[in-house]
């Protein structure tokens, strides 16, 4: 295991776009090899990622999603179904669960993890404030910009947000199980409750931006960051992740939860039924 804590050393690794699902199979990887870092990266394809506890067959339009041919990722974290593409750059915190740094209550880890993200929106030029328990909305309209998630893999805490700097709402609403009446009302929904900065900008700015005014409010959050390029063994074990979490044995796994709603954000659902 990498340990970091103690005043030392906090590995950030940058791993700009990578293909598709490796995005989120990293933080996964990272925590199985206990390697403690912060990374920011984004996919460089569009795919769908499931909650550890989604009934994937139940909730997600399948056909649809074969016929754009959507890869399928499920997490080993909770939370919600999303859709995640080249139009979002991920944030991702990976630590020992007895490192000091790692909070002991989830609230406190959205609000101490949550501090860089904002200070980063706010450097851009789109203010968010921090919505209980793990969203962010813009301060003026109060639409969500970023969703995270938290919680425990192997032996590490893990907390997970990204930023929307454009959003698909059709895209969205037609990988969900839904008669076409009601995917037109969820669109409907998403459009009034889910932000991006190119929405609230009038413009989008450059990915490398975003991910350079990210890097440097994590570093100003964590002191002990250094940026350092990613162990050959991280990514590796990441591209093997990825084959058995888009698995059909993995993603369709027995689940007796049922969806008879769809989060939008904190306070808002979509009824299915």
């Amino acid at each position: 295991m990498t340990r970091s804590g103690s005043g030392k050393p906090l590995p950030l690794f940058r791993l700009g776009p990578m293909d598709g699902v490796d995005s989120l199979s990293v933080f996964h990887a990272a925590a199985e090899l206990g390697i403690e870092c912060v990374i920011i990266t984004s996919p460089a394809t569009t795919f769908v990622s499931s909650g550890y506890f989604d009934n994937a067959r139940s909730v997600l339009d399948l056909n649809a999603i074969a016929a754009g041919n959507i890869p399928v990722f499920r997490r080993r974290i909770g939370g919600g179904v999303v859709l995640l593409d080249a139009n979002q750059v991920f944030y991702q915190v990976v630590l020992l669960r007895d490192n000091p740094m790692a909070p002991r209550v989830v609230k406190e880890a959205y609000l101490k993890f949550s501090r860089a993200p904002i200070r980063a929106f706010a450097q851009i030029g789109a203010p968010v404030e921090y919505r209980p328990i793990n969203d962010l909305v813009v301060a003026e309209s109060g639409r969500k910009i970023s969703g995270q998630g938290a919680g425990v893999v192997g032996d590490c805490f893990i907390f997970v947000g990204n930023i929307l700097i454009d959003f698909d709402y059709q895209l969205m609403a037609d990988i969900i199980r839904l008669s076409d009446k009601k995917r037109e009302s969820f669109v409907r929904l998403l459009e009034n409750n889910v932000s991006s900065l190119a929405r609230e900008l009038e413009r989008s700015p450059p990915k490398s931006d975003v991910e350079d005014i990210l890097a440097k409010e994590f570093m100003a959050e964590f002191n002990t960051l250094v940026q350092t390029p990613p162990p050959e063994k991280l990514l590796e074990r990441a591209r093997k992740l990825s084959v058995y979490m888009t698995s059909e044995e993995f993603v369709f796994e027995e689940s007796e939860r049922q969806h008879n709603s769809i989060k939008v954000r904190e306070g808002v659902y979509f009824q299915r039924d």
